[in-house]
């Protein structure tokens, strides 16, 4: 037996705003394995806003000493189950660490930890925490599933330049509709012009309502919500009947002291189909069908990547921070 040195985060608060909220310790990991035990090196770690709002998976910080929730790809170092073996890559949310002892089982297989695909023999292997995983499978869902996207239509995207925004709005292009899209800075609407983003605004610079009758005087009839708040009070007013919304998130309310109103008459008179999501409520065909269709459209240049990968596993609590200072376009990786 041999005592394995982990480094990993652990909270000092649930908010997670600043450097200081984060601490690194050092524990220790027994290396003999059990029947159906795997261990596994991290490689890459993905900083999830959404720890933030409410908690990745459910997995919400409650008090001081938690283990940080997150996602990672990292390499079996050592197997006691035939279909994880020696040096096999694999996806799975071990949280904020550089080393895992984990057992496979029927209930934790695949949604928890799943070996990669073979197609990352010619992806960047730091793609099953983007394009390729969580953002690129709930970008795919929202589009196929929730809404419903038919070509021809007008598809509103807010947040465009986040993990998730910035392949919605690519898969919506792809199905043929007309986008408008909003981020937060004029650098952004830079960015998003290189995508073929179709209208793209500064929602720090405009109001929403005189867009909305200017660029989409037909009516709104796909809208993906990843902020909530206001903006998406606004967006329904100009929702066309039998309209849907796909609520990602509401970035919007993290840190919010006040509501704001919510237009439940328009639900009832345009008979809006507004439906929240979570991508761990679809079963292993819908995930991988999910990430063949990414890998594909990847693979032939259909769908852009944007990736930011940092180095070392210190800069976590950073590379966390960075994603609500609007520091970040696409999505964020961290290399340990």
């Amino acid at each position: 037996m041999v005592l394995l040195p982990c480094k990993k985060y652990i909270s000092k608060t649930s908010s997670l705003t600043k450097l200081a909220d984060f601490e690194i310790i050092q524990e220790f990991i027994d290396d003999e394995l059990d029947s159906g035990e795997i261990l596994i090196r991290g490689l890459y770690l993905s900083p999830e806003p959404s720890l933030r709002g409410g908690g990745l998976e459910g997995k919400q910080l409650s008090c001081h000493g938690d283990l940080i929730p997150g996602s990672q790809v990292g390499k079996v170092i050592k197997s006691r189950h035939s279909s994880f073996p020696l040096d096999c890559l694999v996806f799975g949310h071990f949280g904020w660490r550089d080393l895992t002892k984990v057992k496979i089982s029927e209930e934790n297989c695949f949604h928890d930890v799943y070996k990669l695909p073979k197609y990352f023999d010619k992806i960047p292997i730091s793609y099953a925490l983007g394009a390729l995983g969580g953002p690129g499978i709930t970008a795919h869902c929202a589009v196929e599933k929730i809404l419903e996207i038919k070509s021809g239509g007008t598809f509103v995207v807010s947040t465009a330049t986040g993990a998730i925004g910035y392949l919605v709005l690519q898969i919506g292009k792809l199905k043929g509709c007309k986008t408008l899209v909003f981020t937060s800075t004029d650098e952004k609407v830079i960015w998003l012009k290189t995508l073929g983003a179709g209208y793209i605004f500064n929602y720090n610079k405009i109001d929403p309502n005189q867009v909305f009758q200017e660029f989409a005087p037909e009516g709104i009839d796909f809208y993906f919500d990843n902020i909530g708040g206001s903006f998406t009070y606004n967006v329904m007013k100009h929702m066309n009947l039998n309209g849907r919304i796909a609520v990602c998130d509401a970035i919007s309310c993290y840190d919010a002291v006040t509501t704001v109103p919510f237009d439940y008459l328009q639900i009832v008179d345009k008979r809006i189909r507004l439906e929240g999501f979570s991508i761990y409520a679809y079963d292993e065909k819908t995930w991988n069908e999910a990430m063949n269709t990414m890998a594909i459209w990847v693979m032939e240049g259909k769908i852009l990547v944007e990736e930011r990968v940092l180095e070392g596993f210190e800069t976590l609590g950073q590379a966390f921070i960075d994603r609500f200072e609007g520091n970040v376009v696409g999505i964020q990786v961290v290399r340990i």
